[in-house]
């Protein structure tokens, strides 16, 4: 503030004495004074806290995004929320911090983690926590939600829900909640609340965790493929257990081979009736 007055200041003792300028220009000075102050003082806020204030801050949150960009490689989708949430609250400095699934078959959104999430009772809130999760299915295209209070004298865009949702968004007491997108759909939600000093987050913050959003949505997505993936493999590998074991069992010579007569499965029968021991028939051709 001191330094854009000082050059308001500078620049009418430069063009004369403030008393000889005419009506007009006194007005045209004023608006110029009017609209130029703000954004010039944000701009010099901007640059004092990003080089002399909070610079180890804004050094961390360009790791922020480089970390969002390794997301996908993470498998198990508690540890990478876990590990988001924990990179979220040391950088941005926000006191709590949960995440909500989207199921895929009816669209039922459900709590999966919550950090350091306290309902007013001061008991720590966790998955299968009765909540009322149904304002976050009408977000439409909203980037964001922002409730002002939740708590005390809760604000007009809280009082629009039914008394469910009031209570719920009470007890969670996040001020933001933002969409993560994977293939053009909403699979998940996360919510931030205010600043550890209860301050409101900057445009700068929304714009990151706005962005951070869309790593977040892919990665649950990577992870949820990978989980199913990994659920169909156990369970190939269980029906081809219960299969050899079913031909193992047979009495009956059982062989299987490729379309190129190679012996692939050879059963402990085919052993007592040919003679030919399974180690040395298999990967050799029928004739």
């Amino acid at each position: 503030t001191l330094l854009v007055l000082g050059g308001f200041y500078l620049f009418i003792f430069s063009i004369g004495s403030f008393e000889n300028l005419s009506p007009t220009a006194v007005a045209i000075l004023i608006l110029i004074a009017a609209f130029a102050f703000q954004p010039i003082r944000n701009w010099l806020q901007e640059q004092l806290d990003r080089h002399v204030f909070y610079r180890d801050q804004y050094d961390y949150r360009r790791t922020l995004i480089e970390f969002a960009r390794e997301l996908s490689a993470e498998t198990d989708l508690n540890r990478m929320l876990g590990l988001v949430a924990d990179r979220l609250i040391r950088t941005l400095g926000i006191s709590h911090i949960a995440f909500f699934l989207v199921d895929e078959s009816d669209g039922h959104v459900s709590l999966r983690l919550a950090d350091n999430v306290r309902d007013r009772k001061g008991r720590i809130i966790e998955p299968g926590y009765p909540l009322d999760l149904s304002f976050l299915q009408n977000m439409d295209d909203k980037s964001h939600l922002f409730f002002e209070r939740t708590r005390h004298l809760p604000d007009s865009r809280v009082m629009e829900y039914r008394p469910s949702v009031r209570e719920s968004i009470a007890e969670l007491d996040l001020t933001y909640y933002f969409p993560c997108k994977a293939r053009g759909r909403t699979i998940a939600f996360f919510g931030v609340s205010r600043l550890d000093r209860g301050d409101f987050l900057t445009s700068d913050d929304l714009e990151l965790l706005f962005t951070l959003s869309g790593y977040v949505g892919i990665a649950i997505e990577n992870a949820r493929l990978y989980h199913s993936l990994r659920l169909k493999a156990t369970e190939y590998e269980r029906l081809k257990e219960y299969n050899e074991n079913i031909v193992e069992s047979i009495n009956v010579g059982i062989l299987a081979a490729d379309l190129d007569g190679r012996v692939e499965s050879w059963n402990s029968s085919m052993e007592t009736i040919t003679g030919v021991p399974r180690s040395r028939a298999g990967g050799r051709r029928l004739a």
